[in-house]
């Protein structure tokens, strides 16, 4: 087995660490397990999609003092996950303005609405998918929902005639933005009447739709857990 230096591969702060234990000698550390790699693993993809569910709340609304409550996290903790997502998706504006572009719009204001969505001049919504299946699924269902009239957003084609567009296996689709607001807690009545309504009329126009698309069974309480 062929020795290194430490300095040459950890950090300083980790080495002094080390240092109050052992120094001056050969420090043999094990490989770790198939089964704990994956564990780590597993364990960073669940803290990333916690973070990003965290941002995504934060740009729609959600106070400082309610997400600390909700996600059981510290101030300081809060705001390094939000300055984190901040970071991360300051550094895709670019790649989202590229991408626009290939629909020959001009990007004069860009907002990010969520961590997959921006909003464009006020007036359209690009959308990035990392899932080219559920992209494609989501068409079909947009494109149905319009043929039995509901209300959707309309999708817009590229100058090459393409709803999407590809790049580093990330895809990208451009729509025009609805009318309304996000909104983060209902309190009035007629509103969430009138959502029932909606979502009555969303219930049949997917009953019209299975003639066209295949759709899968969804379980509410399996997807909670």
């Amino acid at each position: 087995m062929k020795y290194k230096n430490a300095k040459d591969i950890l950090p300083p702060e980790l080495i002094e660490m080390l240092q109050d234990y052992y120094e001056g000698g050969y420090l043999y550390i094990p490989q770790r397990t198939a089964a704990a790699k994956r564990k780590e693993t597993a364990y960073k993809v669940e803290l990333e999609k916690r973070d990003q569910h965290i941002y995504r709340k934060y740009l729609e609304g959600w106070s400082r003092e309610q997400l600390v409550s909700l996600y059981h996290l510290s101030e300081s903790s809060l705001r390094r996950i939000i300055l984190k997502q901040k970071r991360r998706y300051q550094e895709m504006k670019d790649n989202i303005k590229e991408m626009i572009s290939r629909w020959g719009v001009e990007c004069n204001q860009l907002v990010q609405k969520n961590p997959a969505v921006w909003e464009v001049n006020g007036s359209h919504v690009i959308k990035m998918y990392e899932d080219k299946e559920q992209l494609e699924r989501n068409i079909a269902i947009v494109s149905a929902l319009n043929d039995c009239g509901i209300p959707v957003t309309q999708m817009l084609p590229t100058t090459e005639k393409k709803f999407y567009v590809e790049k580093e296996n990330q895809y990208y689709i451009l729509y025009k933005k609805l009318e309304g607001n996000t909104i983060t807690e209902i309190h009035d009545l007629e509103m969430a009447y009138q959502m029932g309504q909606v979502i009555g009329r969303l219930h049949i126009a997917f009953k019209e739709c299975e003639e066209k698309i295949d759709f899968w069974n969804n379980n509410l309480l399996e997807e909670m857990q």
